[in-house]
């Protein structure tokens, strides 16, 4: 609470609140997000519809974890244009960059979820054992991914949301808030 203010924002003041896709937030009525909790996964325009007449001290935002993409091993596919993402070299080196490829039987095709914290995930490449990340934690659009070793950084660590329209996951990188997209629908070779 006291963190809080700090920063100039009294809770008791907290009317409503826009969150962008895959993100949650966590309202508590006590300090240090202790006491009855409400959680929060889209837009609420009037958070007294959903705490009633308690007061917000503190609350904490996260990741809204698709847990069953734990552990699991997948390939990855462009929906726009057929292809998957793999290294753009079957090698296990790092800041090799991740390309549109047509589908093989290697291991780099194979990107494997992994539940790091608050809900995010880090996605390893199964034939380099490498992680899936955004270049030089780029934030501009057509950023470039590459693999690397995994270092805990915040463009190695992505939202999975499921789009229901579409029947597909859609990934987002923590650091832009971006979604993760290809620079165009062609092949690279």
């Amino acid at each position: 609470y006291t963190q809080i203010q700090a920063k100039g924002f009294d809770p008791n003041n907290l009317a409503g609140i826009k969150l962008h896709d895959g993100i949650k937030m966590i309202l508590y009525t006590g300090l240090d997000n202790t006491g009855e909790s409400f959680s929060i996964t889209q837009n609420t325009p009037d958070v007294s519809e959903i705490t009633g007449a308690n007061t917000i001290n503190s609350w904490t935002i996260m990741a809204n974890c698709i847990d069953d993409l734990d552990g699991k091993e997948l390939v990855i596919k462009n929906t726009e244009s057929g292809y998957y993402i793999k290294p753009s070299r079957n090698t296990t080196g790092n800041t090799i960059t991740i390309q549109q490829k047509e589908g093989d039987n290697s291991d780099y095709m194979i990107w494997k979820f992994e539940t790091v914290k608050d809900g995010l995930y880090k996605i390893v490449n199964k034939g380099s054992n490498k992680t899936l990340q955004v270049r030089n934690s780029d934030i501009y659009d057509e950023a470039i991914l590459e693999q690397n070793e995994y270092k805990e950084d915040e463009h190695q660590h992505f939202i999975v949301t499921y789009n229901d329209v579409e029947n597909c996951y859609k990934l987002i990188a923590l650091h832009s808030l971006k979604y993760l997209g290809l620079r165009n629908n062609t092949l690279n070779v």
